[in-house]
């Protein structure tokens, strides 16, 4: 099975190398947001996810059409996103501040991207996200929390939780199976049985609670309930986490934790790299 292709970078530097067209749905939702660096960050994210899956495909930037759908809402401006040209292609896209991800590969594919605050972890954004399980292997470390609040997003864009499972979903059994060195190159895989360290690491769950496959309506904004940028490193190499048959992709570029997570190997590729 061909690997599902990742693609990520800074809002700016996207919307310099990125060419395509949005639709007239996409243009007004665009305009709709209040703030510039937002507004941009939105167009960036649904070009990417065009170039990405126009690269999937072998097509140009111009000619993948991205529609929406929620099952709440039907057709529009929000919901699960998917291409009209290849309707069985996985799709899916994330924007935080300043930084944008894409994914598109076979069956089921989810992907999200945060910034870390600065501090101590938020204690009710623990309460809300954690697992019993998982709070001795999180701790009071804000890093770890948003590592593990983006891998559930991503299971929440595959359509496997919601919001209301997060604290009913136990994720600490990940173990590592690749990484890479290289900021711009991909991840595959490796020996199942290198285990990562899971004070670092997180993942797993019976998933019991089947979630409706659409993205949620009502995701919490985690700029407005406090949580702020913070320095934690440069860009660092990918690494692959194996979890129930899942392959979790993940890396870090300044601030900012990702994940991506596909039923196959995914290969990253960095916009700015």
């Amino acid at each position: 099975m061909r690997s599902s292709l990742v693609m990520a970078g800074r809002t700016e530097a996207v919307l310099a190398r990125v060419t395509g067209t949005l639709t007239a749905i996409e243009r007004e939702r665009a305009a709709q947001f209040t703030r510039e660096g937002d507004r941009r960050d939105y167009i960036a994210a649904h070009l990417l996810i065009r170039h990405c899956a126009a690269a999937y495909l072998g097509l140009s930037d111009q000619e993948p059409t991205l529609v929406q759908h929620c099952d709440q809402h039907g057709p529009g401006s929000h919901g699960r996103p998917s291409i009209v040209e290849a309707p069985e292609l996985g799709v899916s896209l994330s924007h935080t501040a300043g930084y944008v991800a894409v994914v598109a590969g076979p069956g089921r594919v989810g992907i999200d991207a945060e910034h870390v605050p600065e501090g101590p972890a938020d204690a009710a954004l623990i309460d809300f996200a954690l697992a019993p399980g998982e709070l001795a292997l999180a701790g009071g470390d804000s890093l770890r929390l948003i590592r593990q609040w983006v891998r559930k997003e991503a299971l929440v864009k595959r359509g496997e939780l919601t919001l209301d499972d997060f604290p009913l979903t136990d994720l600490s059994d990940i173990f590592a199976i690749a990484d890479t060195s290289d900021s711009s190159g991909s991840s595959g895989g490796s020996d199942p049985s290198r285990r990562s360290d899971p004070s670092d690491s997180y993942g797993g769950s019976d998933l019991s609670r089947r979630s409706d496959p659409s993205a949620p309506c009502d995701s919490p904004d985690l700029t407005r309930s406090g949580l702020r940028p913070s320095p934690h490193g440069e860009a660092g190499g990918a690494v692959t986490f194996g979890w129930r048959g899942r392959r979790l992709l993940e890396w870090t570029a300044g601030t900012v934790v990702a994940t991506a997570i596909t039923d196959h190997p995914a290969e990253l590729r960095r916009v700015d790299a």
